[in-house]
């Protein structure tokens, strides 16, 4: 007992690394005697502050207080130091761990146990930096990992998350930063501070401009916007898309469903509304059932942008393939 507890007294001096967990006497011995002094210390480590910490400079910890990540990844107990409590490096393999009744945190318990967590974006993407050189299996694991998002939201699980590809973020920094347009649309974006390669690999899908239309929400949204109480944030989203998108008119028949101002105070679908100045606004007859777009939408939109949605300049060409030509 005595030459035990010198022994444990001993560790929490001694400098940290792999060297220092070998001191942990095992459970093969080599004599009664030797048994008896290996049972006696490893009684005592547990309550032992003597594991170096994963945080710089952090006071070492208890073995019955610690807590190890059970994956061989550089650099990920740096990041996750500052944010959980009794983390000491590995290996976690080793034996002493196991030994000691260190905890071993698997990555899937790893990913609940941060959902919770408030942390910049750029945090965030060290993590997945950290986290990139899993192997595949261990990548399974990480299906609840979370995701900052652009309008400020955590979200768990990367699957069917849009990354804000380069194209994407410069033809629409408008829409990027705004908070109010992502949610009217009902798209889940990654935060671009937090964007990382690891994302798509976990399920997340690069956005294009043309992508992000093509995403059920937007369609959705869209479909919706006429009985929305204030339809103008999702037309200015979706407008900008449609732009960055160049769309031809007619490729995306549903779009003529979103709702844009008219000249007269009031909300149309975009395919009952006619371009003002244009060919058929001097022609039609003062009864047939359309409205004029409103100027001030007119003048910040191209007249591409505006076809594309469906509002009427000139008539429409209907393409036909295979028509019977009989009587």
């Amino acid at each position: 007992d005595q030459a035990a507890g010198v022994y444990a007294g001993l560790l929490p001096g001694l400098a940290p690394g792999p060297g220092l967990l070998d001191l942990v006497p095992g459970p093969v011995a080599q004599g009664e005697l030797d048994a008896q002094v290996r049972r006696a210390i490893v009684a005592r480590l547990p309550d032992t502050a003597f594991l170096p910490s994963a945080e710089p400079a952090g006071p070492r910890v208890r073995p019955r207080d610690a807590v190890v990540v059970n994956a061989n990844l550089p650099g990920l107990a740096d990041c996750l130091a500052p944010v959980l409590e009794g983390l000491v490096n590995g290996p976690a393999q080793h034996a002493a761990f196991a030994l000691l009744g260190v905890r071993r945190l698997e990555l899937a318990e790893l990913a609940d146990m941060l959902a919770s967590l408030d942390r910049d974006p750029a945090w965030w993407r060290q993590l997945y930096d950290a986290l990139a050189g899993a192997e595949p299996g261990e990548l399974g694991e990480l299906g609840a990992l979370p995701v900052p998002l652009a309008d400020g939201r955590l979200v768990r699980g990367p699957r069917g998350l849009l990354l804000p590809g380069p194209d994407l973020g410069s033809a629409l920094g408008s829409v990027w930063g705004s908070a109010d347009r992502l949610r009217s649309l009902g798209l889940r974006v990654v935060h671009p501070g937090a964007a990382h390669p690891l994302l798509a690999r976990l399920g997340a899908v690069e956005a294009t401009p043309r992508g992000v239309l093509a995403d059920p929400a937007v369609r959705a949204a869209v479909e919706a916007s006429y009985d929305e109480d204030d339809p103008g944030p999702v037309a200015d989203a979706v407008l900008s898309l449609v732009a960055a998108a160049q769309l031809q008119p007619g490729e995306q028949p549903w779009l003529a469903e979103l709702a844009l101002p008219g000249a007269d105070g009031e909300w149309y679908p975009a395919g009952e509304l006619l371009l003002p100045g244009g060919p058929l606004t001097g022609v039609i007859a003062a009864d047939a059932p359309f409205g004029i777009l409103s100027a001030e939408v007119a003048e910040e939109h191209s007249i591409e942008t505006l076809e594309a949605v469906g509002v009427l300049s000139s008539f429409g060409l209907l393409a036909a393939e295979d028509v019977a030509l009989d009587d």
